[in-house]
């Protein structure tokens, strides 16, 4: 259930809802008419608002709105809200100073999107749904939030997974009403087991393992193949009733919108449990990939981050709160990695206690600028002093260096990528070859050792074959490809090892045998396979 049992009295919530979204470009249209928006027409969805006071925003681009217009999707959206399509431009939102460059120049348009729709309702006591045009819901999804709504709560807070859009649009298929043409009808659980299945690059980053993740605001822990506990300093807002109007967003609504318009800590809800509340979010296999680091972040770079971009709010409220993302009722199994993900979190507040301080005298110390500097427009910070004649020597021969596999990217992808994966498949490789000779015990129960290495050399051509990665690609591309590479040797080394657990009654009989990374010794058998 939703963690939203704080003390203190609530008012009645409200009866209006405003859902606004912003979708653009026939790719991503289609995407939403076809399986984002009939998700949302489950009878726990739109449906249960049925007597409530509803307004749907779509925000798209002039040339788009008629597609929209002409939608049967759209068309069944009316039966269930007040819709209307808002249309704005690219020069619309230069004039007013935006700046519209690149991946942040997409958040830039959204933002200015939510914006209006805030705007569009002021003076009214509306409850908005903050949606994802890429966003598929778990039928009963806006039910709960309308349920928590109505008891008080102004700030409804959920988790949302990023997975892997054209293997999700297949998966959702066999879910849609054969009685209900254009209804996704899909139960938390299911939504949940297909998300493990269809993990994003950017979701496995967050998996949290004794040397780190590579993600500094998100942290799993996987529960086998049943689901996940999840830690997170950052949560979408599902649902906001805005306590004060604010004129102007300087930020993005899951940053420090909710405390901006005047909710408190006791007045938000974090969705807990994905039996109540579940969505994932679609995304192409290759999304920026600048944002994929190929090694954990140090403990220095994550304190770092979290003493810069993370209050109170982030770390004792949506951080403390462990969510967690399950396919199958929750058992007692689940209780070592709670725990595990309670050690993690004090030890890393802990840390981040001593590093605070040495972060703010850092900071303390740097030089400040000049009076000249400060003078001139935008601020531009102070160019570096002139390198001495030898440093400027090894720089240049440093650049050289670095240049070389930026100058023959064909064969230096090539190699790299022939080298990384044969270090991440020869222990295997290794571990396999000696069950024939020395396995005889153990063939009945390990004969699929081999189907599972064949799937991760498959899953590992299918991962890059669905990136579209060329030889001659720069090293970003290969970064999604890697880090799924990775995370599906981790699920089928945790195959391995609960078949090996099966194989205890046979222990007496192997004793003192040692073979393909798996050590018989005092009745016990153990592999090494982290």
């Amino acid at each position: 259930m939703a963690n939203d049992d704080r003390g203190g009295a609530r008012e009645r919530g409200t009866n209006s809802y405003c859902f606004f979204v912003a979708v653009w470009g026939e790719k991503y249209i289609r995407s939403f008419l076809d399986c984002c928006l009939p998700s949302q027409f489950a009878d726990g969805n739109l449906p249960a608002l049925a007597g409530r006071d509803v307004a749907y925003l779509i925000y798209t681009r002039p040339e788009d709105e008629a597609m929209l217009e002409r939608a049967p999707a759209v068309q069944t959206l009316r039966r269930h809200a007040a819709v209307e399509i808002r249309t704005f431009t690219d020069e619309r939102l230069q004039r007013d100073g935006y700046m519209l460059d690149g991946y942040v120049g997409n958040l830039v348009r959204m933002t200015w999107c939510t914006q209006d729709a805030l705007r569009s309702r002021r003076g009214v006591d509306s409850a908005f749904f903050f949606l994802n045009p890429d966003s598929v819901w778990a039928n009963g999804a806006f039910r709960h939030a309308d349920e928590l709504q109505q008891k008080g709560v102004r700030a409804v807070m959920a988790l949302g997974l990023i997975t892997v859009r054209p293997r999700i649009l297949a998966a959702l298929e066999k879910f849609t009403r054969s009685d209900r043409p254009g209804v996704i009808d899909i139960a938390p659980r299911e939504l949940v087991r297909i998300t493990l299945e269809n993990l994003h690059p950017l979701s496995m980053a967050r998996f949290t393992t004794r040397s780190g993740n590579r993600f500094r605001s998100a942290f799993f822990w996987p529960v086998g193949d049943e689901g996940l506990v999840t830690r997170n300093f950052f949560l979408h807002p599902i649902c906001v009733r805005p306590r004060h109007h604010l004129e102007s967003l300087n930020c993005t609504v899951d940053y420090r919108f909710v405390q901006q318009v005047g909710i408190r800590p006791e007045e938000t809800a974090v969705v807990d449990d994905s039996d109540d509340l579940f969505y994932v979010d679609l995304a192409e296999s290759d999304h920026v990939p600048k944002a994929y680091p190929l090694a954990p972040y140090t403990r220095r770079s994550q304190l770092d981050y979290m003493a810069q971009n993370t209050d109170e709010w982030h770390r004792d409220l949506f951080g403390a709160t462990k969510v967690l993302v399950h396919a199958a009722p929750i058992h007692a199994g689940w209780a070592p990695v709670a725990e595990e993900s309670d050690r993690f979190l004090r030890e890393l507040y802990a840390d981040l206690q001593a590093h605070q301080h040495a972060f703010e005298v850092r900071a303390a110390n740097l030089p400040a600028p000049t009076l000249a500097a400060l003078a001139r427009a935008g601020e531009p910070p102070l160019p570096a002093p002139a390198p001495s004649s030898r440093r400027l020597r090894a720089v240049r021969r440093l650049a050289r260096l670095a240049a070389k596999p930026i100058l023959a990217p064909r064969r230096t992808a090539r190699n790299l990528l022939r080298r990384l994966v044969h270090r991440l498949l020869a222990p295997i490789y290794r571990r396999i070859e000696g069950l024939e000779a020395h396995a005889a015990a153990l063939q009945n129960h390990l004969h699929g050792v081999e189907r599972e290495l064949t799937r991760v050399e498959a899953a590992a051509l299918t991962a890059y074959d669905s990136l579209g990665i060329t030889w001659d690609a720069p090293p970003d591309q290969f970064k999604p490809f890697v880090i799924m590479l990775e995370y599906e040797m981790r699920r089928r080394f945790a195959h391995l090892e609960r078949e090996i657990e099966k194989l205890q009654p046979a222990a007496p009989h192997l004793n003192g045998r040692h073979f393909c990374g798996i050590h018989v010794r005092d009745d016990a058998i153990t592999a090494r396979t982290s």
